[in-house]
């Protein structure tokens, strides 16, 4: 197509673009390195850039510094009860959140085994019974099942083995004196009996290590989320939404 007369033909030149800050990087880079981006097929930027001089050529440290995490660290407590804990860990990354989900898992170690002694019958001519939690009753000094033998040639008057033995009485545990222990939840539903059934069974509880299966952690089902933050691109610039609507779907999003 040929130029107009008169017209100057204006050329691009790498060097009349604008220079990029020294000490920041630009928006799309920024994006990269300090969020984690939901597409509709999968997350994007899930890794994290460890190497210190990935952007020295604009200025910026992208070192780990014990300074720099101390002022950019904060936990919020969310939620705290009883049973559970919801807090916030703002200013890291994406895998020092999985491993302190990974500590509280797997390094609690307490080893104890608690036993409790179940006996309920439903006699003939009597309506179906509930057993409930709160029958089971605690054995502070152990199992009192005798475990089978085969040695006949066995000493009689040795004690009979059962199976879990203390070396001394639960009861005598500063932690239990005042405090036996009993089912946190009284009403749980363990059987139903009909006239003629009964149950006699021990529950041997036992307290393991994390790290050995997640059934012995007492956090056994810590997990975390990512923080959502909604944002917009405009004529590449990025802009966070504030309006009413964007706020209404980020709850939905919590």
């Amino acid at each position: 197509m040929a130029e107009g007369v008169g017209e100057e033909k204006k050329k691009f030149s790498i060097w009349d673009l604008p220079d990029v800050p020294m000490g920041q990087l630009p928006p799309h880079l920024e994006l990269q390195r300090s969020r984690v981006s939901c597409n509709k097929d999968a997350p994007i930027h899930t890794e994290s850039i460890q190497y210190s001089g990935a952007y020295a050529s604009m200025g910026t440290d992208n070192s780990s510094r014990l300074d720099r995490f101390s002022n950019n660290f904060r936990v919020e407590v969310v939620r705290l009860n009883e049973d559970d804990m919801e807090f916030d860990m703002i200013g890291t990354d994406a895998a020092i959140a999985n491993s302190f989900s990974g500590i509280l898992i797997a390094e609690p170690n307490e080893k104890n085994t608690i036993v409790f002694k179940l006996h309920v019958q439903c006699k003939r001519g009597s309506p179906r019974i509930k057993v409930k939690s709160d029958a089971l009753k605690w054995l502070p000094n152990g199992s009192e099942l005798v475990k089978e033998t085969r040695n006949v040639a066995s000493d009689s008057s040795s004690k009979p083995e059962t199976y879990t033995y203390f070396g001394c009485s639960q009861e005598t545990i500063p932690e239990f004196v005042k405090n036996p222990i009993i089912p946190k939840y009284p009403d749980i539903i363990i059987a139903k009996l009909g006239p003629g059934q009964e149950i006699e069974l021990e529950a041997h509880a036992v307290k393991g290590i994390g790290k050995t299966h997640a059934k012995w952690s007492p956090v056994a089902t810590a997990w975390y989320r990512m923080l959502p933050e909604l944002y917009y691109w405009k004529i590449s610039k990025m802009t966070l939404l504030k309006n009413s609507k964007a706020n209404a779907l980020l709850m939905c999003l919590i």
